[in-house]
């Protein structure tokens, strides 16, 4: 991000994560950045982070955020200009799920980074120009995807209208093919 022509702050919003990366300005100097966890963290994993953030991005510095209830999620996340779906696909399960974060940033209107896994394939098809796909654990490719997105507003731009119009046209929890899905599936299962 060094070196790039003065640019708006852009966030990059978890479920209770929050990265914000304040750009360069003309100067080339780097602005300052907060990477937030969860409340509840645990302590050695904080170390961790803080320890890395100061040998990797010493701009940075960490802060622990409260999470957001799920009432006011879609509204919070819209604070952010960025949703992170990671999946490890450590475990079936894992690789499968649709995560409700995934989920959630369309809504807000977010582009959304997104693991390339099984269970998240279908939305980022349908997010098109607003998904960012990487494979589990490709640091380096998800960097570049976010910092190309970010240096680029008509791209950015785009990302977002494609993130919500796909939301608006399926990826909902209102959607018509979602009504009673899990009643009948239930009632399917016990017969």
């Amino acid at each position: 991000l060094q070196g790039a022509a003065h640019m708006r702050s852009r966030r990059c919003g978890g479920f209770g994560k929050q990265l914000r990366l304040d750009r360069p300005d003309h100067s080339g100097r780097v602005g300052q950045g907060r990477i937030g966890s969860w409340q509840h963290a645990h302590a050695e994993l904080l170390a961790q982070l803080v320890a890395l953030r100061s040998q990797v991005a010493p701009p940075l510095t960490v802060r622990v955020l409260s999470p957001t209830g799920p009432e006011r999620m879609v509204e919070d996340c819209r604070a952010f200009d960025l949703g992170l779906a990671s999946e490890q696909a450590s475990t079936a399960n894992r690789a499968l799920c649709l995560s409700n974060k995934a989920a959630t940033y369309p809504l807000a209107g977010l582009p959304v980074a997104i693991t390339e896994t099984p269970g998240q394939r279908r939305l980022a098809d349908d997010l098109g120009e607003g998904a960012l796909r990487y494979e589990p654990g490709d640091v380096e490719g998800l960097s570049a995807q976010v910092s190309a997105l970010m240096e680029d507003t008509a791209a950015y731009e785009r990302a977002c209208r494609a993130s919500w119009d796909a939301a608006t046209r399926r990826w909902h929890w209102e959607h018509e093919a979602e009504r009673g899905t899990l009643l009948r599936l239930v009632e399917e299962t016990c017969r």
